[in-house]
């Protein structure tokens, strides 16, 4: 039925009302309180919707305006800048972490020590486990909202720890490996790493809606709402309480570390992959690069890029989720936009994967161009 409206929809008005009809019938889903659709075009052409309510209790509805968590998208900026520095001849795939971190008290007992290398934790590929899935470390994360971590405090959970593998030998998706990768990039070039993406990417690309998630307080962000991995629980609950997040999202860094409007990630989805912000030949390179990921059937991953065989072709983009939200981004080079959507839920179990919703939305536009 819902296929049916959206076919006469095409045929008899503006698509955008298409495009809007999808998205609120997701958010008619009752575990989606609102989202933020955005396609942007490699010829500048933008879209921006919205649907749903920024805040239930308030009864706020959400616009195109609306900040929200991006959760590990955040990945493609500190990749991205990964990708420049071997193009500058700065790192190497093959240099070795402890060539720049060794020097720390605790790097010895850090899983595969002695042989992990840049590409391993940048394909995710280093046989470290990973420390956002330990009871320990989400305990900790609550009971302080104000405490504010240091990347080594992060590591310090899988210390000690045995491999999931050698290094190289499979794949295991962490967060960890990302806080060491950005770690070893600072080290290697004595500059902060919010630093950098804001001086080569944020600023320059006009994407002054992304902005680093460095406190609790953050401007202008959404309300959003979390299930914390239990959806049996029932209703899921608000993670701003006078402004102030119940978990201080400092705590991701360079495993996400940023928020912004939709219409920025799918800004960066197309500039990212159009040569716009990273070397393009490193981003190819990249692409090529990637290897067999444990998420959809056929994904591949490298250097912070999910790497998709899709109906309408390849797609390079990200997922991304923290307590209280969901985003995803996605680019078709075939053709020519790339598509963002965020959800202020993380109950991924009822909303369903957010790519099936960029997937409709992007055979839409793909018919509409027809």
């Amino acid at each position: 039925m819902f296929s049916l409206l959206l076919t006469t929809l095409l045929q008899t008005a503006d698509p955008t009302a298409a495009l809007q009809a999808q998205l609120d019938a997701f958010t008619a889903n009752e575990a989606v309180p609102g989202a933020c659709l955005a396609v942007h075009h490699e010829d500048g052409r933008t879209l921006r919707l919205a649907s749903g309510f920024a805040d239930v209790e308030a009864e706020e509805a959400m616009t195109v305006d609306h900040r929200l968590m991006s959760g590990s998208i955040g990945k493609t900026y500190f990749a991205a800048w990964y990708l420049d520095l071997l193009e500058e001849g700065v790192v190497r795939t093959d240099d070795k972490l402890q060539a720049y971190l060794k020097g720390e008290e605790w790097y010895a007992r850090l899983p595969n020590h002695a042989t992990i290398t840049l590409a391993h934790l940048f394909h995710h590929q280093s046989g470290i486990p990973e420390h956002v899935h330990l009871q320990e470390f989400w305990d900790d994360a609550r009971a302080d909202v104000h405490r504010v971590w240091k990347p080594e405090e992060l590591v310090a959970y899988i210390l000690d720890a045995e491999p999931l593998f050698e290094a190289g030998a499979d794949w295991s998706y962490a967060d960890t490996n990302f806080i060491l990768a950005a770690m070893a990039l600072e080290k290697a070039t004595g500059k902060s790493a919010y630093r950098e993406i804001h001086r080569r990417y944020l600023m320059p690309l006009g994407l002054r809606d992304t902005l680093p998630t460095t406190a609790a307080d953050l401007p202008g962000l959404t309300q959003g709402y979390h299930i914390l991995g239990e959806p049996g629980r029932g209703a899921a609950l608000p993670v701003l309480h006078a402004g102030r997040m119940e978990l201080n999202p400092q705590l991701e860094w360079a495993g996400g570390g940023y928020y912004s409007t939709t219409a920025d990630l799918a800004a960066w989805g197309a500039y990212l992959f159009t040569g716009k912000a990273a070397d393009h030949g490193q981003v190819e390179a990249s692409i090529v690069s990637a290897v067999k990921a444990k998420l959809w059937p056929g994904d591949r991953y490298a250097d912070g890029i999910i790497v998709s065989e899709t109906p309408l072709g390849p797609a390079y983009g990200h997922s991304g989720w923290f307590p209280g939200y969901t985003a995803e981004v996605m680019y078709f080079p075939d053709h020519g936009f790339s598509i963002a959507i965020q959800a202020n839920t993380d109950d991924v179990r009822r909303t369903g994967p957010l790519r099936m919703q960029i997937l409709e939305v992007a055979k839409l536009l793909v018919e509409e161009e027809a």
